[in-house]
C-alpha cells in the first residue's frame, strides 16, 4: 500500500517542484 503512495505522490511532486521550484 505504502508503495503505491509513493508512486502516486513522487511524480505529484515532480510536478509541483518543477512550477514551483527554481527555474
Amino acid at each position: 500500500m505504502y508503495i503505491l503512495f509513493i508512486y502516486f505522490v513522487e511524480p505529484i511532486c515532480a510536478v509541483l517542484s518543477r512550477s514551483y521550484g527554481p527555474d
